[in-house]
């Protein structure tokens, strides 16, 4: 048998393997010995590390997400497994917080376990590597099931994979659920022409396996578009209610399977700042309709990785690129959906995400302020847009393949959406021409349209060309996925910065070494006020109150940042803003705080502990130690006034106590004499000897979470929230032994229930087959 005709009897097979082993071309290098794909050199940028590494330069400053949040959590994650030990709580950032529980730490996604078992630095490339190829796969095997024809359907899923959207998030969490998408819709496709127990089974399966990589807002918005596709679909079913109903028994079992992460989540969400602010109010910024300039070029604003960038927002939020040909094709598309029904579901998807995502005036607002839109940025639906733009493409291109469009008026079609395209695009560089030529551009405006012009003016000849009778010509196929290729890669290839591994978090620089000898005695807390930093802890394993999860506990928020520093939606960088001689500051334990050499004292009380040409370190005498003994209680104090007295100082933290609720928290006696010590600290396990002449509450200045369980000699007995955030627990006279575990119920019931649709979920896919053998 020849080569050629292999292929052609093989075709599906070719162009999978070919979408799968793309991504390892783009970006391979970052799995040669010895490199990672990271942004970890932005650390240099900041103290104690940037005397460590001078004259380095970030290749990409703008992921910061990615070196202080989601790179520490899979490395955190990686740690803790490999020690045997599965990571509940993270004690390292905001004073102890969950850190399963939070979905972005994705502990449970099979591509984030590549890292238990890997070295970190190859993992993190297979990561990103793989989701590329789950994208491009999954979304050819979505379009073959919608009976796309081969090339088509590949260049659908090209586009896909490689879109800008996918390429700038593609170190998030957040994407993991997006590569996904074109898998939920074709299983429900398989559903709908099969039924049985089997397709539900397999369906359940993506939809915890959407939940476990890491964004469960991208799943509920999904799942919403998925179910009216579902009722969409219906229409033309064998058995229409029986698919429907097996639809929702899917994505009701596949929640079931994921509930051992979704419960968790959602006792850490009610706890978060971000709901509870979003509950407020979410705002709604939508992009301006000037970033479509980087739709159809996608440096059109310069980029980060240049140092040029300019553009009207953060440049991963406009970078919704995916190339020429979905553009060329779309206009084919709409002609299709006279007969493919397909075609006219995910162009009204991608018209109602547009007008979400920029804004459209009388429309867009009231639509974002429906659940669950309405808790969630809304720019992130764009992932649905370039998802049905990429469909749209396959769809309009198999028009030309199977000949199912008058050639006259497809070709017309093509001509116009060319020339609307080129003069679209031309209008958006004149109207920013005198601004991009204020900037020093290293591919200059006027250069990126004529490089525009020429992608677009060859595909445009190309599709003309397979309307003129040459449709089923493997050549023109190909000629027209390297146009699109090459109005994709440059910023496949250069927007993930691929680094020497000796980057990758260099140290620990000598003063943690130091901090780190120091916090071992009485585990002071460390602040590292430097913005951007406030991930410190968990990369150093050192205690902070500051963090970044992306959720933050609400409590500890108001007590440690009284100033205010989260973002507009609440999900950025905790910083701690209470005042250094705040009597709220010294409640927190931080006894050293760490800053750039040559800096003045924080306040007149500290004084200098270490100095070195990385940083410097202030002690903090005032600081209260982690665990101390309180002899004097207040009770019925509302939330609020709670706040107020720690905010105005109008506590003596020594001897005081703040107790939440009214009527169950045991009484105190007349001060005395006591000592509490910590003799065993570990992530969910901490373990103190207190000894007290009167009764007296220990107050532990960790994070108060429900979870965490407190026994008195083997006793158990309740935890009181303690100063608004911390915990508690009242002690008798005597000498003893408290010992606090967290051990949430959440867990464990999500754990029971999880496990018992995992029985379910094999059942389904065993059973039939056990039968047909029988």
């Amino acid at each position: 048998m020849r080569p050629r005709e292999w292929v052609q009897r093989r075709l599906d097979l070719v162009l999978a393997l070919a979408l799968l082993i793309l991504p390892f071309l783009v970006l391979g290098r970052a799995l040669l010995p010895g490199r990672v794909l990271s942004a970890a050199d932005n650390v240099v940028l900041f103290t104690p590390w940037a005397a460590q590494a001078p004259g380095v330069t970030p290749a990409n400053p703008l992921l910061l997400d990615i070196t202080f949040l989601f790179q520490p959590s899979v490395v955190h994650a990686a740690e803790e497994i490999r020690a045997g030990h599965f990571p509940l709580w993270n004690p390292f950032v905001f004073g102890g917080v969950p850190f399963f529980a939070n979905p972005q730490t994705a502990v449970l996604f099979p591509l984030t376990a590549l890292a238990y078992v890997l070295p970190v630095p190859l993992a993190l490339g297979l990561m990103a590597v793989l989701k590329l190829s789950v994208a491009g796969v999954g979304m050819y095997w979505f379009l073959r099931r919608l009976a796309v024809s081969p090339g088509p359907a590949g260049l659908g899923a090209l586009s896909f994979m490689l879109n800008a959207l996918l390429i700038t998030w593609l170190q998030w969490s957040n994407t993991g659920t997006v590569i996904l998408l074109p898998v939920l819709f074709g299983v429900t496709e398989v559903l709908r022409e099969r039924g049985g127990a089997r397709p539900v089974a397999w369906l359940a399966l993506v939809v915890a396996l959407s939940v476990f990589a890491g964004y469960p807002q991208r799943v509920a918005y999904g799942l919403l578009a998925l179910g009216v596709w579902a009722l969409y679909r219906a229409r033309g079913a064998p058995r229409p209610l029986g698919f429907l109903a097996g639809w929702a028994g899917g994505v009701a079992l596949g929640g079931a399977l994921a509930a051992v992460q979704l419960l968790p989540f959602a006792e850490y969400a009610q706890a978060s700042a971000v709901l509870g602010y979003r509950q407020e109010w979410t705002p709604y910024f939508p992009l301006p309709l000037r970033a479509l300039g980087a739709v159809l070029m996608p440096y059109f604003f310069g980029s980060p990785t240049g140092r040029d960038f300019w553009g009207p927002m953060n440049f991963n939020e406009i970078s919704l690129s995916v190339g020429v040909v979905p553009w060329l094709a779309l206009p084919l598309a709409l002609a299709a959906a006279r007969t493919r029904r397909a075609a006219a579901y995910f162009l009204a998807v991608a018209a109602l995400a547009a007008a979400l995502v920029y804004g459209l005036p009388g429309v867009a607002e009231g639509i974002a302020g429906i659940p669950p839109l309405s808790r969630i940025i809304i720019v992130r639906v764009a992932d649905l847009l370039v998802f049905s733009l990429s469909v749209l493409c396959g769809l309009g291109l198999d028009a030309i393949a199977r000949g199912s469009v008058p050639t006259r008026r497809a070709r017309d079609a093509v001509r116009a959406a060319a020339l609307v395209l080129g003069g679209g695009a031309f209008a958006l560089v004149a109207s920013e021409y005198a601004l991009a030529a204020r900037t020093a551009m290293r591919v200059p405006l006027a250069a990126q349209y004529v490089w525009f012009l020429a992608q677009l003016t060859l595909a445009a000849l190309l599709l003309v060309r397979l309307l003129g009778g040459t449709g089923a010509r493997p050549r023109a196929w190909l000629a027209l996925a390297a146009v699109q290729l090459a109005g994709l890669l440059p910023v496949a290839v250069s927007y993930n910065p691929v680094l020497d591994t000796r980057l990758f978090y260099p140290g620990p620089p000598p003063v943690v070494q130091w901090l780190r000898a120091e916090s071992a005695r009485d585990q002071a807390r460390v602040l590292f006020p430097a913005f951007g930093a406030a991930n410190f802890g968990t990369i150093f394993r050192l205690p902070e109150m500051g963090g970044y999860d992306g959720m933050t506990p609400r409590r500890i928020e108001q007590v440690v940042d009284p100033a205010g520093s989260l973002d507009s939606w609440a999900s950025g960088a905790l910083r701690v803003t209470a005042g250094f001689s705040s009597p709220a500051f010294d409640l927190l334990g931080i006894r050293y705080v760490v800053l750039a050499p040559r800096s003045a004292s924080p306040a007149p009380h500290f004084t200098l502990a270490y100095e070195g040409p990385d940083a410097l370190a202030y002690r903090n005498d005032r600081a209260l130690p982690r665990a101390f003994l309180a002899f004097r209680a207040r009770t019925c104090v509302d939330e609020a006034a709670a706040l107020r007295l720690i905010g105005e100082g109008g506590v003596d933290f020594r001897q005081e106590v703040l107790v939440a609720g009214c009527g169950d928290a045991p009484a105190v006696g007349p001060p005395g004499v006591g000592r509490a010590a910590i003799r065993e600290y570990a992530a969910e396990r901490v373990v103190i000897d207190v000894t007290t002449d009167t009764p007296a509450y220990l107050v532990l200045t960790d994070a108060w979470f429900p979870g965490w369980r407190a026994w008195t000699d083997g006793r158990e007995q309740p935890i009181q929230r303690a100063d608004h955030a911390f915990r508690a627990v009242w002690v008798p006279p005597g000498t003893h032994e408290i010992e606090f575990r967290y051990t949430p119920a959440s867990f464990r019931y999500g754990l029971l229930l999880s496990g018992a649709a995992a029985l379910a979920v094999a059942g389904a896919l065993v059973l039939p087959a056990v039968r047909r053998r029988a």
